[in-house]
């Protein structure tokens, strides 16, 4: 996961390094003071880049009938709901993750198992921190198979995070903390669980992805 990581850094840091060279190279040419601003601000912007792409180490807890949290950011919304896509209309209970630009972007598998459902549904841009955001984004959704039963973990885009990113699919089996994918530049994270679980979190509560305890299966 390491190459991911720097995969998706490179992808967004180098044409801002090419650009921002473009821009000395005017501004020593030229001296215009228009140039010299503009090649500041790139300067910084890579900096907020390199800061933005960070993956910090995560001490995955080892709980096998627990779910973690798949993001970092703050619990907005806890409730039942009909899902129409993975559980084919069956009442789900919906946990969703508020990610700000400054939250680590990283997401992380919330339970072992298998994935045997994706889905990407090109939709709107709404706010992500809005309830529409939950059925109307542009999002990515995996269907996960566990021993306590299916799953759905959404990555949504949100009004700034137009590229939502995933390395998994069909067919993967996949480990509890596991890196999967990233949303850049603020978004949303959505648990769907169809499955009686005890809820450990509570709405505005912040959370840690791969870290977090957002709830516990009933045996």
């Amino acid at each position: 996961m390491k190459k991911f990581w720097i995969s998706n850094l490179m992808k967004q840091l180098v044409p801002t390094l090419i650009i921002d060279l473009l821009l000395w190279l005017g501004f020593i040419k030229l001296e215009s003071k228009l140039l010299l601003t503009l090649a500041i601000l790139g300067i910084l912007f890579a900096c907020f880049s390199i800061w933005f792409f960070r993956n910090p180490k995560r001490n995955v807890p080892d709980l096998p009938n627990s779910l973690i949290s798949p993001a970092d950011g703050k619990i907005v919304a806890i409730k039942k709901e009909k899902d129409n896509f993975f559980f084919e209309g069956r009442e789900v209970t919906r946990i969703s993750i508020f990610l700000n630009v400054f939250n680590v972007h990283i997401n992380r598998i919330p339970i072992d198992g298998e994935i045997v459902y994706e889905n990407y549904n090109h939709g709107k841009f709404i706010n992500a921190f809005s309830e529409k955001a939950s059925l109307d984004n542009e999002q990515n959704m995996i269907g996960i198979k566990t021993k306590h039963g299916n799953i759905l973990v959404k990555q949504i885009a949100g009004l700034i995070a137009r590229r939502i990113i995933s390395v998994k699919g069909l067919g993967d089996e996949v480990k509890q903390g596991q890196i999967y994918g990233m949303i850049k530049f603020g978004s949303r994270t959505d648990i769907l669980i169809e499955e009686d679980i005890n809820i450990k979190v509570n709405i505005g509560d912040k959370v840690k992805g791969g870290e977090t305890i957002i709830g516990d299966f009933y045996e």
